[in-house]
């Protein structure tokens, strides 16, 4: 199970206009029984357009996420977004502040604000993908090495060929529970890496 305290801050600074939505958001999440963890960041070796998150959603063994959008924010930048992290969560919503959105995957959770009033307008769906090739690169090297013996290890100079080597024998491991283990995890490996418990 995720701890929410094991969720790192975001080093970004949140937008002005995002933060004035970001307390009622969270509010209407906690009233669903979730932890939520605004300007969250993930545990993965690429930078913040993939690692930070508006909001990460907590309850039971469930992550999500949401993205938050001010009507000066591109919507269609939050469709791209969750489309890079969904490995890594099991369901994800788009908070705009508009008074109607409507998103190509019909995945995604639509939640809307207008005049300080939230309306859902779809549920979101769980995620069922198998992980990519590109959420295994953007994974720590040192994380990937743990799946492969010493003697295995010597022979991969470059991340991406580790990463590709993993992906083409060893994709049966990373099931979404373990995924999501790793992006929260706080980097304790010596006494609690998730990969090795």
């Amino acid at each position: 199970m995720i701890k929410p305290e094991s969720i790192r801050h975001s080093k970004k600074r949140p937008g002005i206009h995002e933060e004035k939505l970001i307390e009622p958001i969270s509010i209407f999440f906690q009233n669903r029984d979730y932890h939520v963890v605004p300007h969250s960041r993930l545990n993965v070796a690429w930078g913040p357009i993939i690692s930070d998150i508006d909001i990460i959603l907590l309850k039971d063994d469930q992550m999500g996420c949401v993205e938050v959008k001010s009507k000066k924010d591109h919507i269609k930048r939050a469709a791209k977004q969750i489309d890079r992290i969904k490995d890594y969560v099991d369901f994800a919503w788009v908070a705009a502040e508009q008074k109607s959105i409507t998103m190509t995957d019909k995945k995604i959770g639509l939640i809307t604000i207008s005049k300080g009033e939230l309306s859902v307008h779809r549920e979101p769906i769980e995620f069922t993908n198998q992980p990519t090739l590109d959420t295994i690169q953007s994974l720590r090297k040192k994380c990937l090495l743990k799946f492969l013996t010493e003697n295995d290890q010597r022979h991969f100079l470059y991340k991406y060929d580790l990463a590709k080597y993993i992906f083409e024998n060893k994709l049966n491991l990373f099931t979404r529970e373990l995924i999501k283990a790793i992006v929260t995890c706080e980097e304790k490996c010596e006494t609690n890496c998730p990969i090795i418990n």
